[in-house]
Order: structure tokens, then C-alpha cells, then sequence
């Protein structure tokens, strides 16, 4: 699939949506009026950015953003997620992370690829050690 129809919006129950192993160059805007989301799987997708309107899925938990090969940029919206427990950046090509991450206290674990990182010593201990360093990468 590349693309969701509009009325998947309607449902403002969902809790959770698996999207993974898609065509999605983007997260369909649909998604972003599902609030009562906790958690998000587009792993493994085409996408090329994240939606400043992420911050919209306020009860966000998880979100898996896995094997994207073409996204290199998370938004600074990402930090107004205050549920945001996982966030998975396997095989993508996220080589930084906004700095409000780091304080986040509901946040426990940031999947990454070691081999991006200048300085994966200093990037630890900006984020508290909540690096999950993979050597799945590309």
C-alpha cells in the first residue's frame, strides 16, 4: 500500500496500528487523527520524513520507524510526545536526534545505528544512556 483512505481517520478508538512492510513515503494524514494511538509501526516503509504533526498522537508510546532507508530527520515536534516511551531508528539514516529528547523522562529506550554517529561515547551521554546501539545496519 502507498497510501490510506481518508476515513481511516474516523477511527478515534484505535490504539494501536501496524503499517510495517508498506510503500508510505510519508505517514498518511489519516493516522495523525487517531488520538487515542499508543502505538506506531511504519518500520520498513519508503518514508522520507516524519510530519510535524506527529506531535498531534499525544498518547504515543511507542513508535517504530525501522528500516526507512531514505529518513534522515526526525522533527522537534517528536519531543512533545509525552508518552513516548520506544522510539526505533533501526536502518534508517538518522544520524541525530533533537536535543529536547534528552530530557524526556518517560522516554527509556532510542533504537540507532552505532556506525552513523560521530561520537557515540559523547551521544550516550547526552541521552542518558537510552541508546540501544544495533549493528543491524545497512
Amino acid at each position: 500500500m502507498k497510501t490510506l483512505p481518508s476515513s481511516f481517520g474516523n477511527w478515534k478508538k484505535i490504539e494501536s496500528i501496524y503499517m510495517a512492510g508498506n510503500f508510505f513515503q510519508s505517514i498518511p494524514q489519516c493516522v495523525f487523527e487517531m488520538k487515542a494511538l499508543t502505538s506506531l509501526d511504519v518500520a520498513n516503509n519508503d518514508l522520507r520524513d516524519i510530519n510535524d504533526k506527529i506531535a498531534l498522537l499525544n498518547k504515543l508510546e511507542e513508535l517504530w520507524l525501522s528500516g526507512n532507508d531514505f529518513l534522515n530527520h526526525i522533527p522537534d515536534q517528536i519531543c512533545e510526545l509525552n508518552n513516548l516511551q520506544t522510539l526505533d531508528l533501526e536502518n534508517t539514516m538518522v544520524s541525530s536526534l533533537p536535543i529536547c529528547l534528552s530530557s524526556k523522562s518517560t522516554l527509556q529506550e532510542i533504537r540507532m545505528c552505532k556506525g552513523l554517529i560521530e561520537n557515540p561515547t559523547v551521544f550516550n551521554l547526552k541521552f542518558s544512556n537510552k541508546i540501544k546501539w544495533t549493528s543491524s545496519c545497512f
